[in-house]
């Protein structure tokens, strides 16, 4: 798409833009944007959508079976998502994509004038009309992690936190890996699901892992009082305004600065603006947390799941972009079947390492 392309070249020399690249001196993230340029046409693009595809669906069915046996409330709800539209002109072109999702068994449906402002009352009269996605779910994804550990270690699992990992022993196959901090952790099978970090492990791994860190940025609030009752996608400015059940967060953009862990103040500013252009009350004033986090962003678009061609007890879970907590659970069903040697649900062969 030349638009996009032209959009995002000029995001580029903007600070607030949703799309940022800092300028860096990186071999490494050089390279990386030249497989990312590769993986760009059409056929490989529409290789990349059917194999998230693939781990979407399976993880909504988990998803949908795992909240209804387990007692864990991280505001998980799947009743849909607002795709908002400023202008008549970029509304009318979701209709081709969402022509093109209908493949997948994913449909929205549209709402412009009263039946838009009756679905979704925080919505300003200007912005021309939005999208539903009923197939969407929602959650927040720092009580999920609290509640699953929760749950693990009443079933007996052992979790050990803030161990910075050092040495990994065993060539051909691991026996154990050492922390730090000076404890060793054998085990007949090893999975690394380190995100951005996993890159950083390298001399442990003997593998280069095509990954690079994409900051996101996010501001959690108290709600609103009148808050959107979707989570909801300012589609022009790229930013997502999600309601939660005691707060509210403002969430988007992708910036390229290696592993700089300051904050942009520009960026966080940047998140509040373009919710306003849509959004009768696009914030309050009563900050809970500004956030930022590293995607773990591959050339291809598609996570890396499968054995490690150096160690045959390894296992990769990682590089999931922007779609972690929505792939999760078939990623984690995915490596135990191939650990188990069991017939796998889905072909694992789209995400394999060796496809690099």
């Amino acid at each position: 798409d030349l638009s996009l392309i032209i959009k995002s070249i000029k995001w580029l020399f903007k600070k607030d833009a949703p799309f940022y690249i800092k300028p860096q001196m990186d071999t490494g993230f050089a390279k990386w944007m030249i497989g990312f340029m590769l993986n760009a046409g059409h056929k490989k693009v529409l290789r990349s959508v059917e194999a998230r595809h693939r781990l979407l669906s399976t993880s909504k069915e988990l998803y949908l079976r795992f909240f209804k046996d387990e007692n864990i409330n991280c505001n998980w709800s799947p009743k849909g998502f607002l795709y908002l539209y400023k202008t008549e002109k970029s509304f009318e072109g979701f209709r081709r994509e969402n022509d093109f999702l209908k493949n997948y068994g994913y449909e929205a449906s549209p709402y412009t004038g009263q039946a838009l402002k009756t679905l979704e009352p925080a919505v300003k009269d200007s912005v021309f009309g939005g999208w539903l996605q009923p197939l969407d779910s929602w959650l927040k994804p720092d009580e999920l992690v609290a509640g699953l550990k929760s749950l693990l270690r009443q079933q007996g699992c052992d979790i050990f936190e803030n161990k910075e990992v050092d040495v990994f022993m065993g060539k051909a196959k691991l026996e154990s890996v050492s922390a730090l901090s000076g404890e060793k952790y054998a085990a007949r099978q090893f999975v690394l699901a380190a995100g951005s970090w996993s890159p950083l492990l390298k001399k442990q791994t003997r593998l280069h892992i095509p990954i690079v860190p994409a900051k996101g940025y996010s501001l959690t609030m108290k709600k609103p009082r009148l808050a959107p009752r979707y989570p909801s996608y300012c589609t022009e400015r790229k930013v997502v305004a999600t309601p939660f059940e005691n707060s509210y967060r403002l969430g988007s953009t992708l910036e390229f600065a290696g592993y700089d862990s300051s904050i942009n103040r520009p960026r966080l500013e940047a998140l509040k603006t373009g919710a306003a252009e849509y959004l009768v009350e696009p914030f309050s004033d009563e900050i809970y947390e500004e956030w930022f986090g590293w995607r773990p962003m591959t050339p291809d678009g598609v996570p890396i799941i499968g054995r490690s061609p150096v160690h045959s007890n390894l296992w990769l879970a990682c590089g999931h972009n922007m779609m972690g907590v929505s792939m999760a659970p078939a990623t984690g069903k995915l490596v135990s079947e191939l650990m188990t040697g069991k017939e796998t649900h889905i072909d694992a062969g789209a995400y394999s390492f060796l496809r690099f």
